[in-house]
């Protein structure tokens, strides 16, 4: 397993969207995902205020969910909370066709614009290490986004993905006193996933109205 130095040596090779061939990222690309970080930050953002937490450790919406005029955070985002859900997968150091199918379409369906193929590639000849998908983020809401989406994708019956999200909510220093409601919201949204029939899930089922203006226009 890749550790330590070994792990920030290899970032770039590691991390989608940070490699030298990858190019610059546009704007049109933030837009695309930017469906999903809404979704995911959303949800997490609620249990944040649910939870006892949010007496104790300030945060703010857009400590979630980026503004849109934030092109490349938003993009560093979408590649933080993709690379957090294919890492839970391969929590057991495999991951068969049928589960990395089932990866990318619960991100397409989230509206989280996938890597490419060369990048995933690059993702999977290493083993998933939960400190480089922590070190992707920058804010108590990026970090409570993060271990949400790798819960939706998550299998709960498999030992080592459970083992996994421990010691991903060890690295994202997750307070312990919102860690239900964050459990409680992600395994909702799976649900929800799960029981619709189409990608694209709508954004008004989270009440757009109370988010703020930039981000819900």
């Amino acid at each position: 397993m890749i550790r330590g130095s070994e792990v920030r040596k290899n970032r770039l090779h590691l991390v989608p969207g940070e490699s030298h061939s990858a190019g610059k990222r546009t704007g049109t690309q933030a837009e695309e995902s930017s469906e999903g970080i809404i979704l995911l930050g959303t949800t997490a953002y609620r249990a944040f205020r649910e939870s006892r937490a949010s007496a104790t450790s300030p945060a703010t919406f857009s400590d979630f969910v980026p503004s849109r005029a934030g092109s490349n955070r938003l993009n560093m985002l979408n590649d933080a909370l993709v690379l957090a859900m294919y890492s839970v997968a391969r929590a057991d150091r495999a991951l068969d066709s049928q589960r990395r199918k089932t990866i990318r379409a619960l991100t397409s369906h989230i509206g989280l614009r996938d890597v490419d193929s060369g990048t995933l590639i690059s993702i999977l000849q290493f083993d998933p290490d939960p400190s480089l998908v922590a070190a992707m983020t920058r804010t108590l809401g990026e970090r409570l986004t993060v271990y949400l989406a790798s819960i939706v994708a998550a299998d709960p019956d498999n030992v080592s993905e459970r083992w996994y999200l421990e010691t991903l909510e060890a690295r994202l220093k997750i307070p312990e006193s919102v860690v239900p409601a964050i459990q409680r919201r992600a395994r909702e949204l799976r649900q929800r996933l799960d029981q619709s029939s189409y990608f694209g899930f709508p954004i008004d089922h989270y009440e757009v109205a109370s988010m703020p203006q930039d981000i819900a226009s």
